[in-house]
């Protein structure tokens, strides 16, 4: 199963990760959505949110801008980070993320 995170805000990918306080979460099973559910960052310190995801067994991480500490962070913990997707809704990103259609320009935020 995978677990994957999209950061949100305003109904769209988040163009900043480290800004963003709510993400949705994607279930995949066999290349299927079985659940998803819209969960928010609650704690005061964004450096943290990385942390967080680890803890949640987030195993895929999709952002549209993300700093080199944070991909660091998360691909240490074999969390696999697609950074460079263009802002649109988190619908149409994980179907294309699922298609094996996903666009990134891999480029991440200092």
């Amino acid at each position: 199963m995978k677990k994957i995170a999209i950061p949100i805000s305003e109904n769209k990918l988040s163009p900043y990760f480290e800004t963003c306080f709510q993400f949705k979460f994607y279930y995949v099973k066999t290349g299927k959505i079985f659940r998803d559910e819209l969960v928010s960052f609650s704690d005061k310190f964004p450096m943290l949110i990385s942390k967080w995801l680890i803890e949640n067994g987030v195993t895929d991480v999709i952002s549209a801008r993300i700093n080199r500490g944070n991909i660091r962070t998360l691909t240490q913990n074999k969390v696999h980070v697609f950074v460079g997707v263009k802002i649109m809704k988190p619908e149409i990103i994980i179907m294309q993320y699922l298609d094996k259609i996903l666009e990134t320009n891999g480029r991440s935020v200092e």
